[in-house]
C-alpha cells in the first residue's frame, strides 16, 4: 500500500491523524530503510483500525516515531510499534499510554527503564486481555515512577507488579498504594514481596501514613521480622498511628529496640498499647523492663502480653522499680572525685556486670580498682539508689582503710585465697570471713563517717527485712 493510499485509509477515521501521518513517514524516509517504513506504516493502519477511538493510540506513535528513529534507530521504532499494536484490540487507551510513555522517558533519556516496564505490562496484558483499565493504569503509574526512580528500583517495582497480578483486586491496590506514595524503597518492598505479597501490600499501603517513621534505625529490621511471622504485619502497621509517627525519634527508637526482642506481631502490638505509659525517653529502663516478658515465654502467652500492656500488677511494679534505677556510666565521674576525696589516692572506678554481692565482694587484686555495679534498682526512688552507689563505694574503700589486707603480704585479695586454702572447707572459710568483714567494714564506716550511718543503718535494715522470710 502506497503513502497515499495509507493517509487515505487514516482520513476516514481521522484528517488530523493523516496528515500527520504524511509528514512524520516524510521525515522518515530519511532516517530508516523503505521495507522498515513499510512495516511502520502497517502498525499505524492496523493500530488506528484496531477499535473505536483507536485513531489516538496511532496520533501517539506517530508523534514518538521521528525522534525514537532518530535516537534509537530503526529496529526500536518497528519493536514499539509492533508492542504498542499487541495492546490494540478492546480500546485505544493502554496503546496510547504506553506510546506516550514511551515518548516520556525518551525525552528524558530514561529508555533503559522501558524495557521492564514492556515486559511486565506484556505479561499483565496476558492475564487480563480485556482489562483494558487496569493495562493502562499499569503503564500510567509505572511510567511515572520512571521518572523518579532508578532503573533497578523500577525493575523491582515491575517485579512486584506481575506478582500481585495473581489477583486483579490485589494489582490494583498495589498501583493505587504506588501512585499515593514517594520515595519508597523497592528493594525493601520487593524483598517483603518475596516473604509474602500481603506484607508488602500492607506496607506499601501503610506508607503514605507512616512514612517518616521508615527510615527510623531499627525499625526496618523488626518489619523484616514480624512479616516472616505467622501473624504478619498488617495489624501492626495499623496499630501505628498518628501518635506514634509524632513521637520523637528518640521516643520510637526505644519502641523498635524494645520490639526487636519480641517474637510475635501480638507482644509487640501488647507493648505498642502501652507506648504513653512508657517512659521512652529512658531507653535503657524500657528495655530492662522488657526484657522481663521472657519468663513468661513461650508457654505463657495470655500473661505474656498482660505484662508488656501493662495490665498486671507485676509489669507495674517492675516498671515503678526501673524508672529509679541509676546507672554507673551516670555517675561515674561522681563517685570518681567521691572516690578521690575519701581516700586521698587515685583509684580506678569500673562496672561490674555480676549480679548478686556486688560492692560486697573484695577490691581486684591490683590494689588499685574498684568494681561497682553497672545499674542499682534496688528502690523506685533514683537518690536512694545514688544513695546505695556511695556507700557501695565507701565500703569497698573501707576494705583499704580498716585494714582488710594488712595482715596478707600481698595486700590484697589475692593474698587471701593462700589463707582461705589452709582449711578443709575452703568455701565455708571464705564466706564465714566475708560475713564477718563485711560486718567489722561497716560498723567502722559508721563510726568513722558519722554522715554516712543513717544511710548505713537503713541499708542494713532493708536488707534484714528483705531477707526476712513471709509470714
Amino acid at each position: 500500500m502506497s503513502v497515499a493510499e495509507t493517509a487515505l485509509a487514516l482520513e476516514r477515521f481521522n484528517k488530523g491523524t493523516a496528515a500527520r501521518f504524511s509528514e512524520v513517514h516524510e521525515a522518515l524516509e530519511q532516517t530508516i530503510s523503505a521495507d522498515g517504513l513499510a512495516q511502520w506504516s502497517e502498525h499505524v493502519l492496523a493500530i488506528a483500525s484496531s477499535g473505536w477511538h483507536a485513531f489516538g493510540s496511532a496520533d501517539a506513535l506517530i508523534e514518538l516515531s521521528e525522534e525514537l528513529a532518530a535516537a534509537e534507530g530503526e529496529q526500536a521504532l518497528l519493536d514499539v510499534a509492533r508492542f504498542g499494536f499487541s495492546l490494540a484490540g478492546f480500546s485505544y487507551e493502554p496503546g496510547v499510554r504506553y506510546f506516550e510513555g514511551t515518548h516520556e522517558l525518551l525525552r528524558n533519556e530514561r529508555r533503559d527503564c522501558s524495557p521492564m516496564l514492556e515486559a511486565a505490562g506484556r505479561e499483565i496484558h496476558a492475564r487480563f486481555p480485556h482489562a483494558s483499565s487496569l493495562i493502562t493504569e499499569f503503564f500510567r503509574t509505572g511510567y511515572s515512577l520512571a521518572m523518579s526512580n532508578t532503573a533497578a528500583a523500577v525493575d523491582q517495582w515491575a517485579r512486584a507488579a506481575v506478582a500481585f497480578a495473581d489477583d486483579r483486586s490485589r494489582l490494583l491496590a498495589f498501583l493505587s498504594a504506588t501512585r499515593e506514595t514517594s520515595n519508597v524503597d523497592w528493594h525493601l518492598v520487593d524483598e517483603l514481596r518475596e516473604v509474602s505479597t500481603e506484607a508488602s501490600l500492607a506496607w506499601l499501603e501503610a506508607l503514605p501514613r507512616i512514612g517518616a517513621i521508615a527510615t527510623d534505625p531499627g525499625f526496618e529490621s523488626v518489619l523484616r521480622r514480624l512479616a516472616e511471622t505467622r501473624e504478619g504485619i498488617s495489624e501492626w502497621l495499623d496499630a501505628i498511628d498518628e501518635s506514634v509517627v509524632m513521637l520523637e525519634p528518640a521516643a520510637r527508637h526505644t519502641l523498635w529496640r524494645a520490639m526487636a526482642a519480641l517474637p510475635t506481631t501480638s507482644l509487640c502490638l501488647a507493648l505498642l498499647s502501652a507506648r504513653d505509659r512508657l517512659p521512652l525517653s529512658r531507653t535503657d529502663i524500657v528495655l530492662a523492663w522488657a526484657a522481663g516478658v521472657q519468663k513468661f515465654l513461650p508457654l505463657q502467652n495470655e500473661a505474656a502480653l498482660g505484662y508488656l500492656a501493662l495490665e498486671s500488677a507485676g509489669s507495674e511494679a517492675a516498671l515503678e522499680q526501673l524508672r529509679g534505677q541509676v546507672n554507673f556510666e551516670d555517675v561515674h565521674r561522681v563517685l570518681q572525685l567521691f572516690a578521690e576525696a575519701v581516700s586521698g589516692t587515685r583509684l580506678v572506678i569500673e562496672p561490674t556486670d555480676d549480679d548478686g554481692g556486688h560492692f560486697r565482694d573484695l577490691p581486684s587484686t591490683d590494689g588499685l580498682s574498684i568494681r561497682l555495679p553497672r545499674s542499682i534498682a534496688q528502690y523506685r526512688d533514683r537518690d536512694r539508689n545514688f544513695t546505695v552507689y556511695k556507700i557501695a563505694l565507701m565500703h569497698q574503700l573501707g576494705y583499704f582503710e580498716f585494714g582488710t589486707f594488712d595482715f596478707s603480704r600481698k595486700g590484697s585479695a589475692a593474698g587471701y585465697q593462700e589463707f582461705f586454702r589452709q582449711f578443709d572447707d575452703r568455701e565455708l572459710a571464705e564466706k564465714l570471713f566475708r560475713i564477718l568483714e563485711d560486718a567489722r567494714v561497716d560498723w567502722a564506716l559508721e563510726r568513722r563517717y558519722l554522715g554516712a550511718a543513717p544511710a548505713i543503718s537503713m541499708l542494713k535494715a532493708d536488707a534484714v527485712r528483705y531477707m526476712r522470710p513471709p509470714g
